[in-house]
């Protein structure tokens, strides 16, 4: 089951980093196609890539892990779909400027490509279903299994050379007095395609 909570979490904490249409007819910064690089996972000898677009108060992103640590034997893909609102600017604990966001998972897919993983995942009923097939996309926005919410969360980014951070993922992190991150993540970013 740990592939299951990693393909959910690769998804997204690099994918609730927020955005929102502002009132201006241009682009806002964070607004446009997004990657990861390949990331290792040292512990599984596995890996994965995120890409990642942002548009129209919406954030959607494809994360696929993979058996190796060369991104090339995919065995899962993830996709969601957050809503997002941009509110403001912050002061980061650094003292650099962030842009701050509201956000909520509305979807999130699971489809796993190969059949190891199809009997593992209905073997163990994992988001209680055990009609798992190879290529077809199961809903698991809302799953026992996981600790994923779709409540509001607020979280914050920055693009500095055309790569976006989000928010520290630590449970330490300060926050600002109304609840928002004020630490950016600075080992995990996406780049710009």
């Amino acid at each position: 089951m740990t592939t299951f909570f990693k393909s959910l979490c690769i998804a997204l904490p690099l994918t609730l980093i927020g955005c929102g249409s502002d009132s201006s007819d241009s682009p806002h910064p964070i607004e446009g196609r997004w990657q990861t690089g390949c990331e290792i996972d040292d512990e599984d000898n596995s890996s994965f890539q995120t890409v990642t677009e942002i548009k129209d108060g919406r954030i959607k992103s494809v994360s696929t892990s993979f058996s190796d640590i060369a991104c090339m034997s995919a065995t899962i893909e993830s996709a969601s779909t957050i809503t997002l609102q941009i509110t403001g600017e912050t002061t980061l604990a650094d003292g650099e400027k962030a842009y701050r966001a509201v956000t909520q998972l509305a979807s999130l897919t699971m489809k796993l490509l190969t059949q190891a993983q199809a009997d593992f995942y209905n073997e163990y009923s994992v988001c209680g279903k055990e009609d798992w097939q190879v290529g077809v996309a199961q809903d698991v926005t809302i799953c026992p299994d996981s600790e994923i919410e779709t409540s509001t969360g607020k979280s914050i980014f920055r693009v500095v050379d055309n790569r976006l951070y989000g928010a520290s993922d630590d449970e330490d992190a300060p926050l600002s007095e109304d609840g928002y991150p004020i630490e950016l993540d600075l080992d995990n970013y996406l780049t710009r395609i």
